[in-house]
C-alpha cells in the first residue's frame, strides 16, 4: 500500500511542476508521467546503438492501458522481485546486449550468444527475430522498449518472456524453468523482461 501512495505522490507532483505552455491538460500530462513509470514509447525511433548490460528485471503495462493499470505499477515491482531469482537460474545476470547501427542484435551470455535482427513497429514496439543456433529454434519475440537516459526497458507480452527465457535457459545449458509459467498467469495483461544499462 505504500508503494501505491508513493507513486501517486510522485505522478501528482510531476503533474504540477509540468510547464502548462507544454501540456494544457492535467489528464494528458498525468498519462505522459505515467508511461515514464510503467512504460511507453519513449521519442526515439529504434533502439541506440551500442552495448546495453543488464541490470535487473523490468516490468511495464501497455502504454493505451497505462492509467487502467495505475494500480498495477505497484504489483510489477513485486513481479520484477519474483522474477529476479528465476533470471538469476537462467544466468541472465551476466547479460549484455549489443544493437548494431543496422538492427543487428548479439545477446551475449555467460556460455554462448544468441544472434538475430531487430524489427520496429509503431512508436515503442519492436520485435526479436532470434536465430537459430545448433539444435535451437529461433523465434519473433513482440515486445516494447523505452530509454530514459542511460536506462532502457525491454519488455514482453508474458508468454513471450517465458518463451524467451526457456530458449536461452535451454542455450546456456541450464535447467528449464517450467515454473516460471506458472508464476506469470496471474499478471496477465502486463509485459515483463529486461532493464538495461548503457555502457
Amino acid at each position: 500500500m505504500k508503494k501505491i501512495h508513493a507513486i501517486v505522490l510522485m505522478l501528482a507532483a510531476a503533474v504540477m511542476l509540468a510547464p502548462a505552455a507544454r501540456c494544457a491538460n492535467p489528464l494528458d500530462a498525468l498519462k505522459g508521467v505515467i508511461g515514464a513509470v510503467v512504460g511507453g514509447s519513449g521519442t526515439a525511433t529504434t533502439i541506440p546503438a551500442g552495448t546495453w548490460k543488464y541490470n535487473g528485471p523490468a516490468v511495464t503495462f501497455k502504454g493505451d492501458n497505462a492509467l487502467k493499470n495505475l494500480s498495477g505499477a505497484a504489483a510489477g515491482t513485486v513481479l520484477e522481485s519474483k522474477l529476479k531469482t528465476y533470471y538469476e537460474k537462467a544466468g541472465l545476470q551476466n547479460m549484455e546486449l549489443t544493437v548494431g547501427e543496422d538492427s543487428t542484435f548479439v545477446m551475449k551470455l555467460k556460455k554462448v550468444s544468441l544472434k538475430g535482427h531487430i524489427t520496429y513497429g509503431e512508436s515503442g514496439q519492436c520485435t526479436l527475430n532470434l536465430d537459430g543456433i545448433g539444435k535451437l529454434v529461433g523465434g519473433k519475440f513482440n515486445g516494447q522498449w523505452q530509454v530514459i537516459g542511460n536506462t532502457m526497458t525491454l519488455t514482453f507480452d508474458i508468454s513471450k518472456l517465458v518463451d524467451l527465457v526457456t530458449k536461452i535457459s535451454a542455450a546456456t545449458g541450464k535447467s528449464s524453468l517450467k515454473s516460471i509459467s506458472k508464476m506469470l498467469e496471474s499478471y496477465d495483461g502486463a509485459y515483463a523482461g529486461f532493464r538495461l544499462d548503457k555502457l
